[in-house]
């Protein structure tokens, strides 16, 4: 990013840069874009080679399924923090 499209786009963000927030940040930005370039390649080098997606092909490290009953619901409820109606009280989360 050059010099006038630093200043263009503080322009657009409304900031009024010094000349030294000006250098500072067009360095910050050359940076960034470095930065930017080698996952970029990084990137282009993942997708050109062949990678390994199921490093454990043939073996299910999944477990069958399998049905548990529960049947001691009252002390599981008794040991909730707040408890109405036989139901746990959480805090509101939105």
């Amino acid at each position: 990013m050059g010099e006038t499209e630093l200043s263009i786009t503080a322009a657009l963000a409304k900031l009024d840069l010094s000349e030294e927030e000006h250098q500072r940040f067009a360095d910050e930005v050359k940076k960034m874009l470095s930065y930017f370039d080698i996952m970029a390649e990084a990137d282009g080098a993942s997708q050109s080679s062949d990678t390994v997606t199921m490093p454990m092909r043939g073996v299910d490290a999944l477990r069958e399924d399998s049905e548990h009953r529960f049947c001691d619901a009252d002390t599981l409820i008794d040991r909730g923090p707040e408890i109405e109606d036989r139901y746990i009280v959480i805090p509101n989360v939105l």
